[in-house]
């Protein structure tokens, strides 16, 4: 296949949208023999992204994910159904003009024996020493390469693996992509690397102004796509934003997450997951470098932070058990009472914070207010599990849960 074969490139299609539609697919890989039969990867695949938009695509190992890149880039035509780009078959489309308007960052570093400033121009053959310096300093690059004596003219392959990594990610930064395609670009790297790839790919999506489709290991880097797609099972199983996936009872994308520490059957929520990962990264340091002073300081103050938001959500849960066992005490009087006495302060203007404690405590049903105080017990677990937290910690301005709040509360 020629590189100009076909009907549709930048000279006629007008103002391309980078809107991307798999209709009614049917894909299976070609054979390495003529007479084997591949198993089908998709069957009856239907995907809408709209253009200009971040969409994420999660699935078990094996469910056709980065096939879907590859159709993208017409590496391979579907045996039945249709790729559209801005609602024309993908096969209309030039081969060079595919290539120009899509950018792909993979999961192994695709890097030239070259310069690094070389590399960079294999995206943009005209890229200027400016914009190699910005889409370096976008990938988080530029400080790394600046202390080397050749700069930018260091070679390629004597950087880490997390600065390849980077490296390709500067190289479609500096293409400004109508499409980005990203293919678990984090998946083969350490906890460090990782987190400074994951800050260049921020930048990178940020920047694109395009459509991008994103596959992921860990959820946290699509929780805020536009879109995120189930595949499972040869076909689109779930699709939706993360809150409303996350919230639907028995989902894949719902059990997904509890796996991977996002929203947890008893409810636990992504703050704290994320201040557990930070403990254990912590300890990760701590073990590679033993002479590193600090981290012993900052494990004890987040251990502490740990325990209070721990012991902050118990006193949550129970403070609403507590309400919904005293509603189940009132009589309807007590109510219309509850109410009067609302409205008439509305009405004298004698209306405080304070007096809204009041009512919302019950603290104006005396019956109701004894058993409250019955409900509301600090675990002696728990309290235990605090004052060691708060005593290992020596920083004053930490957030620690007042005990006596919780039991008057």
């Amino acid at each position: 296949m020629s590189l100009e074969e076909g009907k549709w490139d930048a000279s006629n299609i007008g103002d391309f949208r980078g809107e991307i539609e798999f209709r009614d697919i049917t894909f299976r890989y070609p054979p390495k023999k003529p007479e084997d039969k591949p198993e089908t990867i998709f069957e009856g695949l239907d995907l809408k992204i709209e253009g200009g938009t971040k969409v994420g695509l999660v699935g078990p190992s094996g469910g056709g994910k980065t096939t879907t890149l590859a159709l993208i880039q017409r590496f391979y035509d579907p045996e039945r159904g249709e790729v559209l780009l801005d609602g024309r078959p993908i096969s209309e489309y030039k081969p060079s003009f595919l290539a120009s308007v899509i950018s792909v960052v993979q999961q192994d570093a695709a890097i030239f024996d070259m310069t690094v400033a070389e590399n960079i121009r294999w995206g943009k053959a005209d890229a200027t020493p400016e914009e190699i310096e910005d889409a370096l300093m976008k990938a988080s690059l530029y400080h790394d390469l600046d202390r080397k004596p050749l700069r930018f003219d260091t070679s390629a392959t004597e950087l880490s693996g997390g600065q390849k990594q980077r490296l390709t990610i500067a190289r479609a930064i500096v293409r400004k992509p109508k499409i980005l395609l990203l293919d678990e670009a984090t998946a083969a790297l350490d906890t460090k690397s990782e987190k400074e790839v994951q800050r260049a790919l921020n930048a990178l999506m940020a920047d694109c102004k395009g459509t991008c489709v994103a596959i992921a290991h860990r959820l946290s880097t699509i929780m805020d796509s536009h879109c995120i797609a189930v595949i499972k099972k040869k076909r689109v199983v779930e699709k939706g934003s993360h809150q409303e996936l996350v919230l639907k009872e028995g989902g894949e994308y719902a059990e997904l997450s509890k796996l991977a520490g996002m929203a947890s059957a008893e409810g636990e929520m992504p703050k704290e997951s994320a201040l557990r990962e930070a403990v254990k990264m912590l300890r990760t340091e701590q073990e590679r470098d033993p002479g590193i002073t600090f981290l012993p300081q900052l494990l004890q103050k987040l251990k502490a932070a740990q325990s209070w938001t721990d012991a902050e959500r118990w006193h949550l849960k129970e403070l609403s058990q507590t309400y919904e066992r005293a509603l189940q005490t009132l009589q309807d009087e007590n109510m219309r009472a509850l109410e009067e006495r609302v409205e008439k302060a509305k009405e004298e203007h004698t209306w405080t914070p304070s007096l809204g404690e009041k009512f919302g405590r019950f603290e104006l049903l005396p019956r109701v207010k004894a058993k409250s105080r019955e409900l509301i017990q600090t675990p002696p677990e728990l309290r235990r599990q605090v004052s060691a937290a708060s005593a290992a910690s020596d920083d004053e301005s930490l957030p620690l849960l007042s005990l006596q709040r919780a039991q008057s509360a």
